[in-house]
């Protein structure tokens, strides 16, 4: 039951993405950078369980990672995808106009 929830909330999630437009991506692209940085800080600095099942050592690698992925789609896949949108309306904009 758990993965096919993941499955159908991942296809809802594209079917939205897909029909509410380039500003909403922005909106959850910036969104989820945000969260993800901001969890793995609470991860990293917990000195509490917060998943029981999992240690405090587990929790830190957690924290850690998801910082790590924070910076790189921060500095690295979002600059990326604002260049290649750039690109491809400036492209859309200049093929458009007869000179």
């Amino acid at each position: 039951m758990q993965h096919i929830s993941f499955i159908v909330v991942g296809a809802g999630m594209f079917v939205t993405i897909r029909l509410l437009g380039e500003s909403f991506n922005l909106f959850l692209i910036f969104s989820l950078i945000g969260m993800m940085g901001f969890s793995g800080l609470i991860l990293a600095i917990s000195d509490s369980q917060i998943y029981r099942v999992y240690s405090i050592s587990s929790h830190h690698n957690a924290g850690i990672y998801m910082i790590i992925s924070f910076v790189i789609l921060l500095l690295v896949i979002m600059p990326a995808y604002l260049i290649r949108r750039t690109m491809f309306h400036i492209n859309t904009s200049t093929s458009g106009v007869d000179t």
